[in-house]
């Protein structure tokens, strides 16, 4: 393939600090503590409703592959709807979804609740890829989204730390409670980014 000659910014490592740059690191870092609280999480509260690890195994694996066609969704409804849009919806439905399958206890009502939590999780993430490559110089794309990648993993990382301690000073199910709060505070936030 040819090299692309990139008009150049600068190479200021303040032009991707920018405060829409930085509400959309948070929000990415959002959906990942919501991400990673679940798959942390989630098991321990299955465990204690009597569940076994196959179980658990399947419905990750379905919260996890359901992805390819979430994303593919995304994509497409990037081209056509401002990402902004589509991350902020995409985060209340993915709030909206954790609640019913944070109370349910029948099989089938957790596998399609996780279902369409991992589903509208997933469309996240070409929406927010695409608006990051827009809001960082033409020659600064692969450092802005290392830059974003390792904030979104740091608060990524954090997440199972607030929910062992939520679940510590009260219960479990008060503390998986975290994980639609993190939806929705990232969805306030991405309505909060300059079009």
């Amino acid at each position: 393939v040819k090299d692309v000659t990139l008009r150049r910014s600068g190479n200021k490592f303040s032009l991707i600090l920018s405060s829409t740059s930085i509400l959309v690191m948070i929000v990415l870092g959002m959906t990942s503590m919501s991400n990673r609280g679940f798959s942390t999480f989630f098991p321990v509260h299955l465990d204690r409703i009597g569940y076994s690890s196959d179980f658990y195994g399947s419905l990750l694996s379905v919260f996890l592959g359901i992805g390819i066609f979430g994303q593919y969704i995304g994509g497409v409804l990037s081209d056509k709807i401002s990402y902004r849009k589509i991350v902020s919806s995409s985060l209340i439905l993915t709030a909206l979804f954790f609640i019913p399958l944070l109370k349910a206890e029948n099989p089938y009502l957790i596998y399609i609740f996780g279902t369409l939590t991992g589903l509208s999780m997933s469309i996240v993430w070409p929406a927010i890829f695409a608006f990051i490559a827009e809001i960082t110089p033409e020659d600064m794309h692969s450092r802005g989204i290392g830059i974003f990648s390792s904030v979104a993993a740091t608060m990524g990382g954090t997440s199972p730390i607030l929910i062992g301690y939520i679940a510590k000073l009260y219960t479990l199910e008060h503390a998986l409670l975290f994980l639609p709060i993190t939806a929705i505070v990232g969805a306030l936030l991405m309505l909060g980014v300059k079009k």
